[in-house]
């Protein structure tokens, strides 16, 4: 389902902070909003982590990252029930026979899920994420925002998504749509948290397109899970929860295509890729330029560290 429009960020504290308040909202009752506001918060922090790691060697980074990630996930589950739920109301029709067995076939696992969830709320390690919520965005404000390293690692996750985006086309399948969600997430993820400008420019189109490919996703799910749930009377209904399903998808199939296909200046991909660092010539800082020469080709990923890391230096000296 699409995401709710993004609340006032205000970097890694407010995000930290924001995951200890949204745990204690959703231990409440697991409700749908909440367990979705403290994944957005886990989310947040740990692609800052992500984005930071890949050019500072403090441990605390993939630490943090990691415990985040862990309780991410395991709230999933129980996000996708949620999930489900809400596109099962949304694709019924008066009287539909369908409608209450598929919900009850869904909601059936919820109370584990629950209960699993709060088990992974209780083992969640509060004070530690406390502690990294005070150190974490200090070590931070070293990096400056919109300088050439987040612009390169903003390029890695460019092209990455853009081979996906070519691999979903031509295989046309779930896993290859899920594929290039999370390809994309991750570009749009490095483009919010460390290029301002790129992002007041770039970011309705990249939620929206986040947005379509993860309602196709949803879809992909729900044929199957009704499918196993085994609750269609007749093979008449069993066709028209497939045709509304398909349907959906193919309009948000469409419209993705419609936006991110072609290699015309009007595809989404060439607005992005034209305002990030010329993949052929990079230009590192003079620091940089001095030890190892000059580049002609973007860094392979044998040297991708030492590179980054020197850019880290530049930065930071």
């Amino acid at each position: 389902m699409p995401t709710k429009p993004d609340k006032k960020k205000a970097g890694l504290a407010f995000w930290m902070q924001r995951v200890l308040e949204e745990c204690d909202r959703a231990a409440l009752n697991f409700a749908p909003d909440p367990v979705h506001d403290l994944r957005v918060a886990l989310r947040r922090c740990c692609s800052i982590a992500d984005g930071i790691a890949a050019i500072d060697p403090d441990p605390r980074w993939k630490d943090m990252k990691k415990a985040g990630k862990r309780l991410f996930r395991r709230l999933g589950e129980l996000r996708d029930v949620h999930v489900m739920q809400e596109w099962v109301h949304l694709l019924d029709t008066p009287d539909d026979p369908v409608t209450g067995p598929l919900l009850q076939y869904v909601a059936a696992r919820e109370p584990q899920l629950q209960q699993e969830a709060m088990q992974a709320l209780a083992e969640f390690d509060r004070k530690q994420w406390r502690a990294w919520s005070r150190s974490l965005p200090r070590r931070m404000a070293r990096f400056r925002p919109g300088s050439l390293v987040f612009r390169h690692l903003a390029l890695e996750r460019w092209t990455e998504a853009h081979r996906l985006h070519r691999q979903a086309l031509r295989r046309d399948s779930p896993a290859a749509f899920h594929r290039l969600r999370i390809g994309i997430k991750r570009f749009r993820y490095i483009v919010e948290n460390f290029l301002p400008d790129e992002h007041a420019a770039w970011s309705v189109d990249l939620k929206h397109m986040q947005d379509t490919l993860g309602e196709i996703h949803d879809l992909d799910v729900l044929w199957p899970t009704a499918v196993r749930a085994n609750v269609f009377p007749d093979s008449y209904a069993r066709s028209r929860w497939h045709d509304r399903i398909h349907r959906e998808r193919v309009q948000r199939s469409e419209a993705y295509r419609q936006k991110m296909s072609g290699k015309d200046q009007d595809s989404l991909w060439q607005v992005w890729r034209s305002q990030l660092p010329d993949q052929g010539k990079p230009s590192p800082p003079p620091c940089f330029a001095s030890s190892f020469g000059p580049l002609h080709s973007t860094p392979t990923s044998s040297i991708r560290g030492t590179w980054l890391g020197s850019l880290y230096s530049c930065m930071t000296d």
